[in-house]
């Protein structure tokens, strides 16, 4: 569940991080959002996030659930500190224990990855 307004501007090659080990389904959610006009980069854990991320530019981070929520959270501060305008996509519902302000936005489902991802992204 998005917390900005949805944006009006089509994705057109937006560079995106998809932080999550290496499954079947990240295989889809890479497939979905490349075809939804996203440049997908995979990162099959935090440290490789931190990684590309000081490397290459992102307008976006998306953290599947396949992660530890503690260890989402936990790349979610960093990036928040380091990278302020990047912004973070939670897959799944936003743990009771985490700062509402952490994530940009929640998705619940993986048909609702690309909206929920663009809708947070600043044009």
């Amino acid at each position: 569940m998005p917390r900005k307004n949805p944006s009006k501007k089509p994705v057109s090659a937006i560079p995106l991080l998809l932080v999550g080990s290496d499954s079947a389904e990240l295989d889809r959610k890479t497939a979905l959002l490349s075809s939804h006009g996203y440049v997908v980069t995979r990162a099959e854990n935090i440290c490789y996030a931190e990684m590309f991320a000081a490397e290459q530019y992102f307008e976006a981070a998306v953290y599947d659930s396949s992660l530890d929520t503690q260890e989402q959270i936990s790349l979610a501060r960093i990036m928040r500190v380091r990278w302020p305008w990047m912004r973070l996509v939670r897959c799944g519902p936003m743990p009771a224990h985490a700062d509402p302000d952490l994530f940009d936005a929640w998705s619940l489902s993986e048909e609702r990855l690309p909206q929920d991802v663009e809708s947070t992204l600043v044009f």
